[in-house]
């Protein structure tokens, strides 16, 4: 369902959309679409082709991970969070499921819409990228201090836990199914191409080395 004013409205003034020009913002948000979700209905599933990223506009989402016996919440989108967008940057199946915690309202952009906005020709593609690689580095930093953190409080514990412990696990997943190895690989990939990050606002903004 396409946009009404006022979805188109909330997707333009997105912070992370902040740095675009009117025209580019009318642009992004003319590739959305709308769709509504009944409490405990499933968007998306572990395991599936990534096919769209999303915008939370109104409800809570919960993001669960499902291994062997175990499925377990490990996040929940809030109005206004941006998901399911590293199965577009990777090209990986979905590493978790999200679920409806309860009546909500999603703001979806398609696999094929998403590579017309970062299609050669257009200039905003760059900053389109940039800005979704600036959210998962984020992520994928702030998982790593978790479990740096995680690491020390065990070394130090008078009762030490066992290496694999729940804590450590879901910590691991915490940046919607990355693992500690992906993302110390991912990190090493920016570091290579010497991407220099700057604080801007609640956002990161990421830039290359001139």
């Amino acid at each position: 369902m396409s946009l009404s004013a006022s979805e188109r409205s909330f997707i333009k003034g997105l912070r992370l959309f902040s740095d675009f020009t009117e025209a580019e913002r009318n642009e992004i948000a003319g590739r959305f679409s709308s769709h509504n979700l009944n409490t405990n209905e499933t968007l998306f599933k572990s395991g599936e082709d990534g096919l769209a990223c999303y915008v939370l506009l109104r409800g809570r989402l919960g993001i669960w991970l499902d291994q062997k016996e175990r499925h377990e919440e490990i996040a929940s989108v809030m109005p206004g969070g941006i998901f399911g967008h590293i199965a577009l940057l990777d090209g990986y199946p979905r590493s978790a499921t999200c679920i409806a915690s309860q009546e909500s309202v999603v703001l979806e952009l398609s696999i094929f819409d998403f590579a017309a906005l970062i299609s050669p020709e257009k200039a905003l593609g760059f900053k389109l990228l940039t800005v979704l690689t600036g959210i998962v580095v984020e992520q994928l930093r702030a998982t790593n201090q978790r479990l740096t953190r995680l690491a020390l409080a065990e070394h130090t514990s008078d009762t030490p836990r066992q290496p694999n412990s729940p804590d450590i696990r879901k910590t691991m997943q915490e940046a919607v199914g990355i693992g500690y190895s992906s993302s110390m690989e991912t990190l090493n990939e920016l570091d290579d191409v010497e991407v220099v990050v700057a604080e801007a606002d609640k956002y990161r903004q990421y830039t290359r080395k001139p």
